[in-house]
């Protein structure tokens, strides 16, 4: 498949392709005005829609890693998840995850593996799960709690 006759659309199948993330690639692309639930479906059956192309666009992506022996997000994101989840005992000197083989004098082998919680401060860093988010409150009430909230406050002074 080639690029998309739109160049909305191929922008939005390359944000999708690199980050994963159908929504927020979406709002960069076309900046919707709609409800959030509107604007997700609006993402969804484009992502739908132009999924061939996705999926070619991450497959050049790996084959250039691989060519250029550069390790893809995805990549890292399983590694630092395997850090995360593989038991510490499991960890000998031909795992992926060994970092480091020491022997002492007395012949005792110790394995080093990357630390855990680094792992985690990464994956969530690389997940944008460290990102403030935006809670809007509507603190308006009726006529009647109003007043019952008045006459409450009146009554403790």
């Amino acid at each position: 498949m080639a690029h998309l006759d739109d160049p909305k659309q191929e922008k939005f199948a390359n944000l999708v392709a690199n980050t994963n993330k159908i929504t927020e690639s979406f709002r960069k692309v076309f900046k919707p005005k709609g409800t959030k639930k509107s604007v997700n479906e609006s993402a969804s059956k484009l992502a739908a829609k132009v999924k061939p192309r996705i999926e070619e666009l991450r497959l050049e992506s790996k084959e250039i890693a691989d060519k250029l022996r550069i390790l893809t997000k995805t990549e890292l994101l399983l590694f630092l998840s395997d850090v995360v989840r593989t038991p510490v005992g499991e960890i000998d000197e031909m795992s992926p995850l060994c970092q480091e083989v020491k022997y002492s004098d007395q012949g005792a082998k110790t394995t080093k593996m990357p630390g855990k919680i680094d792992a985690g401060k990464t994956l969530a860093a690389m997940q944008g799960w460290n990102a403030k988010e935006e809670v809007k409150l509507d603190l308006t009430a009726s006529a009647e709690v109003a007043e019952a909230l008045s006459v409450l406050f009146a009554k403790k002074r």
